[in-house]
């Protein structure tokens, strides 16, 4: 088990991380705190006089979910290149110790970071257009984004989807050795399509004579109509069942990046 993981042995690796890559997260904080506010620059309409709750929101999943793609895509890049790759893959610490240590700085450490960027931003921006008039709705009073009652559901969702991104561009980090973010997105644009049509067709072929309205993702509730009659396709709580998939997904690609990354090694 020593062999696997060693708190003092994890604590070498999470140091000797720091004092190389401690600068250079900084300058990323910065100009992540510069994107938000540019994101809020263009999201915010000139021609009102206050700042909609909606808005705000679309810069905050835009600016954590994109940052959370491209950070993670890229925390893999030292055992790519060349020059440092040979370095760091022998570096005296288990492959589960540099997963692990990789998977905190792009999940845990990304987020506790990106809030306080994002609300730090958020207040200065904020400040400014009530400065200059303009009436700024709260976003903790914003229930338009409420699935399920009191907004238990929406906040499932938004945690589920956050471990997917996570999970999806941490694969992508640890498969591609270049381009690793455009590579990921480029891959999961041709997943989603590529179901989206497969599962069009099998649903045209299951239900030549009906038409299915509702979402295309696993275990929502769909709705079918054949001539006058519509019949509703649910599994009674489909929303626990398409998280419980989405998470499963996640687990299964968070162990398939550990087993790439252990194939380096070998």
């Amino acid at each position: 088990m020593d062999n696997l993981f060693n708190f003092r042995r994890f604590g070498l690796l999470a140091k000797r991380h720091f004092s190389q890559y401690l600068k250079i997260y900084g300058i990323g904080a910065l100009v992540f705190g510069g994107v938000i506010a540019l994101l809020f620059v263009v999201v915010i309409p000139s021609h009102r006089s206050t700042v909609p709750a909606g808005h705000q929101y679309a810069v905050y999943f835009l600016a954590v979910f994109g940052g959370l793609f491209v950070f993670t895509s890229s925390v893999f890049r030292p055992y790519h290149r060349p020059r440092q790759a040979a370095f760091n893959l022998l570096l005296p610490a288990s492959t589960l110790e540099k997963y692990l240590l990789a998977w905190l700085l792009s999940c845990v450490f990304y987020f506790i970071c990106a809030q306080g960027v994002f609300f730090a931003v958020h207040y200065l921006v904020m400040s400014y257009y009530q400065s200059r008039g303009y009436a700024i709705e709260s976003m903790w009073t914003y229930d338009r984004l409420v699935i399920g009652s009191n907004g238990h559901v929406f906040r499932y969702v938004a945690v589920t989807a956050y471990f997917f991104v996570h999970a999806a561009a941490l694969l992508g980090a640890a498969v591609f050795r270049s381009y690793a973010t455009l590579k990921s997105a480029f891959a999961l644009l041709i997943i989603g399509l590529s179901y989206g049509y497969f599962n069009s067709a099998l649903v045209a072929a299951l239900l030549a004579e009906g038409k299915v309205q509702g979402s295309q993702l696993p275990f929502l509730s769909s709705y079918v109509q054949v001539g006058d009659v519509s019949y509703t396709v649910s599994l009674g709580i489909s929303h626990c069942w398409m998280l419980a998939f989405y998470l499963l997904v996640a687990v299964l690609l968070w162990i398939s990046a550990y087993v790439k990354l252990r194939e380096k090694e070998v």
